[in-house]
């Protein structure tokens, strides 16, 4: 029985390394958070990013009248994303490195808005308290913070993948998203007015849109 349950295991993070980097970039992902998010010229927006997700520099592109800072996972990417915009020509975003546990390195109310794109779902409780925190500390007064993130799946194809995803990042990381309360972190950490806005079927999983802000 162990030998079997090891195999399954096994076929399910093979299949999952494959379909998670096409989740990641699938647009459900990521253009209904870009409609709520509606970057306007002035605007200083926050974009952090979860591993394999859509970067920011596409954002830069559609948006040139937006500063955008980008928060990568490690200080390589964070490096590989300031030499990828250079070589794009895109003067509207640096990029910065976050680790998880740690501080953003950017002084209180640094931002008009923070976008979260998959980035909580692979995070620990702690973490995605800590990020949630530090979110709002970074956040002008009356900005705003929009998520997009695994959800509550409707139905068992849909609760495909973060059934694997748990296999993967732990049990513990995903039940949130298992479940649907992950947008409750956001309340803990200190937000107003959270709310879904909206979800979104993408390959075997579901994606929800959330809105919360800074009193």
């Amino acid at each position: 029985m162990a030998l079997f349950l090891g195999a399954r295991r096994w076929i399910a993070r093979r299949g999952f390394e494959r379909t998670y980097p096409v989740l990641m970039r699938d647009t459900a992902c990521t253009e209904p958070l870009v409609a709520a998010l509606a970057p306007e010229s002035g605007e200083r927006i926050l974009y952090v990013r979860g591993a394999q997700a859509e970067p920011v520099l596409a954002l830069a592109r559609r948006f040139p009248g937006t500063a955008f800072v980008g928060l990568e996972a490690d200080a390589e990417r964070a490096t590989l994303m300031r030499a990828e915009a250079a070589a794009a020509g895109l003067s509207n975003v640096k990029a910065f490195a976050y680790e998880a546990g740690g501080r953003m390195p950017f002084p209180p109310a640094s931002f008009d808005k923070v976008a979260f794109v998959m980035a909580l779902h692979s995070l620990r409780p702690e973490e995605k308290l800590r990020i949630a925190r530090e979110s709002l500390r970074v956040l002008r007064r009356r900005g705003s913070l929009l998520a997009s993130d695994l959800d509550l799946a409707r139905g068992a194809q849909e609760g495909a993948l973060v059934k694997v995803a748990s296999m993967v990042f732990g049990e513990e990381r995903l039940r949130p998203h298992r479940d649907g309360t992950w947008p409750d972190i956001l309340s803990e950490a200190g937000f107003a007015r959270v709310k879904r806005l909206g979800s979104h079927s993408v390959l075997a999983g579901r994606v929800a849109v959330v809105r919360a802000s800074r009193r």
